[in-house]
């Protein structure tokens, strides 16, 4: 009975796995729906501006905006706007058609053009809709462009031809977005507090002095992280867009570039450059293949360095290229700032790479070091005390496992998942041992190497006891299991894999840990079928439970003896003697 109702659990677990990470390409329109709002970003030197910024609704504001990824093969996009300002907005993408409903201009009364497209009024919602080719394009507001652009109402948008492939013929194995923008804290200032306008502080912005120059709406310090991590030998492809009010020349030192795009339109023949001429409003797509490690700085050729006289700063950035694969290292500090949102504390980054590197030595596999920094930093008291929302919880899960993010529809469905009580942390568990991560760390590390004994024991410690195993005791479980597997006797090695469960489920660390039914079924899906739960998996089992119509051991026994778990163990049995 056990076994039939986790078969069928498992198959309706599969279904909702397809449908919330598998379904990108099976959608005709990428929908999204943004929200504007006011947000205040600290300089590098400690100075606040006021801004305004696009979000998902029901996320915070950023400048930039999030990027939308419009998956391959979509050809429309729809943005659902809900404007939380004082003024009108609106939102056009130069380089994608808009539907023509949308292309109604709104006039001043004196006549001028203030809006390109219609406007969503000051507490009100719109939609807008564009034809979609594949590219890299700016979307920014298309109302009193003069200031609402300055003021940060811009974002990237992308679309590729195919999964690694921008455009015809052009292959990459990760991309980067480097939004450019510049800050003039005087106009930002006075528009935020009503001194902008005729007969007002300042009246226009011939005046515009940029003080601070971003990329990816940060101006460079020192100690802050490269822009991305790759290894020798890998296609990047470099997204380059300019939202600010002047032009400017990115120049990799030292390395060219191939230029391929030019605002979405493939090049007839590509170009090999060492500096882009980026106007503003203008977007380009160049490659990159580095062939030696170390530290490559991007920078602006025009010398825009500085943070309001202060220097470094300003358009400088670095890109960090590991021999063969990317540093662990490297990867750490990206979770750190992915999910904690800053650099790593001293010495912090460091252990955790001596940790990875320890428990690879005992044949893991890499990523499951990675999934311990992940749910350590997720579930930590500096990131609880952040007060993430369920939307921004869900984006920082992308970004720190699938390095990408999401489509409207997926950011939906996961919330939905939320509503059916299901706990954050096994929403992590679909992302971490979904086959989309899989590939994004093979595509890092390679392909794991590591014996299926080895997975079994540390899939104990990772689901049962929430840590890396000791050295020590990892290695006397591992002994006892590579006994068994010499003994040439089959059933030893599935009584001892349920054995093994039994004392981790009734060892003293566990009982301090002082789990509810509902998190003791969570650890049983992540420890024993690597999976996660779907809800009316949890449901079940949390009837049972509560019910006493079962106890937490014969639960236990009932997963152990599912046939997809005796799956696992039949790959142990499969490796044979070592």
């Amino acid at each position: 009975m056990i076994n039939m109702i986790l078969n069928r659990s498992k198959k309706l677990f599969l279904i909702g796995l397809v449908m919330l990470l598998g379904t990108a390409g099976l959608s005709s329109a990428a929908v999204f729906d943004l929200q504007t709002g006011v947000i205040t970003k600290t300089m590098p030197d400690a100075t606040q501006v006021p801004m305004w910024g696009f979000g998902l609704q029901g996320g915070n504001v950023t400048v930039p905006g999030p990027e939308l990824v419009v998956p391959p093969g979509d050809t429309t996009l729809t943005i659902n706007l809900q404007n939380n300002l004082s003024v009108p907005v609106s939102i056009i993408i130069p380089g994608l058609t808009p539907a023509p409903g949308d292309i109604t201009p709104v006039r001043n009364p004196d006549g001028r053009v203030r809006s390109f497209v219609k406007e969503t009024s000051a507490g009100g919602t719109s939609t807008y809709t564009f034809t979609v080719k594949p590219g890299t394009y700016l979307y920014q507001s298309g109302s009193h462009q003069q200031i609402q652009i300055p003021m940060g109402l811009y974002g990237a948008v992308k679309n590729d031809v195919a999964v690694g492939q921008a455009y015809p013929g052009v292959n990459y194995g990760q991309d980067k977005v480097i939004l450019l923008s510049e800050i003039d804290p005087v106009i930002n200032n006075a528009v935020s507090t009503g001194n902008y306008g005729p007969g007002l502080a300042i009246t226009s912005i011939v005046n515009f002095t940029a003080r601070y120059f971003l990329i990816n709406g940060t101006a460079f310090s020192v100690g802050a992280p490269p822009l991305l991590t790759g290894p020798v030998g890998q296609n990047i492809l470099l997204r380059f867009l300019n939202a600010g009010v002047q032009d400017y020349v990115p120049i990799l030192q030292g390395v060219y570039m191939i230029l391929w795009a030019e605002d979405g339109n493939r090049l007839p023949y590509p170009r090999r450059q060492y500096s882009l001429l980026l106007p503003a409003g203008k977007t380009m797509d160049a490659l990159i293949n580095p062939t030696l490690s170390g530290s490559i700085p991007l920078y602006d050729r025009r010398l825009n360095l500085t943070n309001h006289m202060t220097s470094p700063g300003g358009f400088l950035t670095y890109l960090q290229i590991s021999s063969g694969n990317p540093n662990i290292f490297d990867l750490v500090v990206k979770y750190y700032n992915d999910i904690l949102g800053r650099a790593p504390e001293p010495g912090g980054a460091e252990g955790w790479t001596a940790e990875i590197e320890r428990i690879v030595s005992l044949g893991i596999d890499v990523k499951e070091g990675f999934i311990a920094v992940g749910k350590a930093f997720f579930n930590s008291a500096e990131y609880v005390s952040m007060g993430k929302t369920d939307t921004d919880y869900i984006l920082d899960l992308y970004r720190t496992f699938l390095n990408r993010i999401p489509a409207q529809f997926e950011v939906d469905s996961w919330l939905a998942y939320l509503t059916q009580s299901v706990s954050r942390n096994e929403v992590l568990n679909f992302f971490i041992f979904s086959a989309e991560f899989n590939s994004y760390m093979a595509g890092l590390f390679g392909a794991s190497t590591a014996r299926p004994e080895n997975n079994l024991v540390n899939d104990f410690y990772r689901g049962i006891l929430s840590r890396l195993p000791d050295t020590a005791g990892f290695n006397s479980w591992l002994n006892s299991m590579r006994a068994a597997q010499c003994s040439g006797s089959a059933q030893q090695i599935r009584d001892l894999s349920h054995q093994i469960a039994s004392l981790f489920v009734d060892s003293a660390e566990y009982t301090a840990r002082a789990r509810t039914n509902s998190g003791y079924i969570e650890d049983l899906y992540d420890a024993i079928l690597r999976r996660g739960a779907a809800p009316n998996e949890i449901t079940y089992w949390l009837d049972i439970l509560t019910a006493g119509t079962m106890t937490r051991a014969q639960v236990l026994q009932g997963f152990t003896d599912s046939p997809e778990f005796q799956t696992r163990v039949t790959a142990v049995i499969n490796a044979g003697c070592l």
